[in-house]
């Protein structure tokens, strides 16, 4: 496999489990309470020292250590979980009305 996609490939697991940590897990077929816990669980692995996101970041090419300073700052901002979650539409869409 080539490198420069196996890095991508890392980076995109990245990037994908800190938009979960940021604006909340939205995937349907989980109830609220789950993806409430689903994501602390992102927001844990981002932010708390472990050897599973240290090799993550290693296959993606990152430096573990200043990717979790950057990371649990932004985390430390970000609302938390159960307010997130509260709104229904995904972050950056307008919710749909209802029709009477």
């Amino acid at each position: 496999m080539n490198p420069y996609a196996c890095a991508n490939l890392w980076r995109e697991v990245l990037l994908l489990t800190i938009r979960d940590a940021l604006f909340g897990v939205r995937q349907g077929n989980l109830k609220k309470p789950m993806r409430i816990i689903e994501t602390k669980a992102a927001r844990d692995f981002l932010t708390k020292p472990s050897r599973d996101f240290d090799i993550v970041c290693a296959f993606a090419g990152i430096d573990p250590d200043a990717a979790r300073e950057r990371l649990s700052a932004a985390i430390r901002k970000a609302p938390p979980p159960e307010e997130l979650l509260s709104v229904s539409a995904a972050p950056g869409r307008p919710r749909k009305r209802r029709q009477k």
